[in-house]
């Protein structure tokens, strides 16, 4: 058995979640063999190296000095990074590019209009104005979207969530960046390039490529607090700011808040999505439209009780809000240590009670960049 057949008989293994011991018994069942094993050893031993970070011109020179031919050791280490361990990041994708990315979306809103849907069309223009595109699509996205009452009130007008990301990753720049939930990649791909950004997501698939700056690890938030050390990606930083947007339901919330929160610092800011539904029908915990927010809204009655020390604003902006929470304390342990009462009380609480004062309950914010800036985030001087 050649050398790149165990290596990729390896690393399809470690992709299924298969221990070492397992990998090599089936090697010894199957091929046998004290060399056979011996080189399994050394490829595992290889795939953890690459895991840890370890660069793959090292990991090639480590097969090189046991005898391996450069020829076949680059081959070696190229199956392994295309076939990484769950537990990997993402980083062999195209880097993400504007210029084609805004085309798409010009070309999008064309064949939406050709078949009929204009409100459609409209939606994939109004995203070209987060990269500050004026084109004659994004003048007529805002005539059709834009609302004169930008302040608190149920209708949230033409801006999206991504707009404030935009503005914050522009104009803060924060040094350390975490998402939870990044789905395509669209909103991690705004990050500024002196951020090192770190996304979580299961079923992570990009359509737009990723920046150099970032990584994403395809598994839940949870294994990702048990099993990363978070701490030794950032080499000791605390995290500027986080985007909370993964599971769509209150507990999960909580907890990716909890474990957030003690890599953060006093100056951080956490962002929360689907904080502001619009109706009922998409606030509830199980999902019965193609769009439906869940119930993370249900964190923001829950700060009030138990963190009154945490200060939230929650932006009016299309499709369901986005909180942005401050004065962090990375020592409190209070959510944590009342993790199953907290349970108990808000994941069956109605929203149909808390929406008769919903603008005052998410503490919402008009949509107005300069006063998002001077006082939703005063005080951040993060990469300025």
């Amino acid at each position: 058995m050649s050398i790149l057949r165990v290596v990729e008989f390896v690393a399809t293994r470690l992709r299924q979640g298969f221990s070492d011991d397992a990998i090599k018994a089936e090697l010894a069942e199957g091929v046998g063999g004290e060399t056979v094993q011996n080189v399994a050893t050394d490829i595992i031993y290889l795939a953890d190296l690459l895991r840890c970070g370890k660069p793959a011109e090292q990991c090639v020179e480590v097969l090189i000095e046991k005898g391996v031919s450069k020829q076949v050791a680059c081959a070696a280490v190229d199956k392994l990074l295309g076939k990484k361990p769950q537990t990997d990041p993402e980083s062999r994708l195209p880097l993400f590019d504007e210029d084609a990315y805004c085309k798409k979306l010009e070309l999008v809103g064309l064949r939406y209009l050709e078949k009929g849907h204009r409100e459609l069309a409209l939606l994939a223009w109004r995203k070209l104005s987060v990269f500050n595109r004026t084109s004659d699509y994004v003048k007529l996205a805002a005539a059709y979207f834009y609302s004169p009452d930008m302040g608190p009130a149920p209708t949230l007008g033409f801006w999206e969530y991504f707009h404030v990301l935009h503005h914050m990753h522009q104009n803060f720049v924060p040094r350390t960046y975490l998402e939870v939930g990044v789905s395509t990649g669209k909103s991690i791909v705004l990050l500024d390039p002196r951020t090192r950004g770190i996304g979580i997501d299961p079923l992570f698939k990009s359509l737009y490529g990723l920046p150099r700056n970032v990584s994403v690890y395809t598994m839940t938030s949870d294994d990702f607090f048990t099993q990363i050390d978070l701490d030794a990606i950032l080499n000791g930083q605390r995290l500027d700011m986080a985007f909370i947007d993964g599971r769509h339901l209150f507990e999960y919330a909580l907890r990716d808040f909890i474990h957030i929160e003690r890599h953060c610092h006093s100056g951080s800011a956490v962002l929360f999505h689907d904080t502001y539904p619009v109706d009922p029908i998409v606030a509830m915990r199980h999902q019965l439209l193609g769009f439906a927010v869940g119930d993370p809204w249900k964190i923001l009655p829950c700060f009030r009780k138990y963190r009154p020390d945490l200060q939230f604003h929650t932006i009016a902006v299309r499709p369901s809000g986005l909180t942005i929470v401050r004065n962090l304390d990375p020592d409190n342990r209070v959510l944590q240590d009342n993790l199953e009462a907290i349970y108990a009380e808000f994941i069956g609480e109605d929203f149909n009670e808390y929406r008769k004062n919903i603008a005052e309950n998410v503490n919402a914010f008009p949509m107005n960049l300069d006063r998002i800036s001077n006082e939703v985030l005063a005080g951040i001087r993060w990469g300025v």
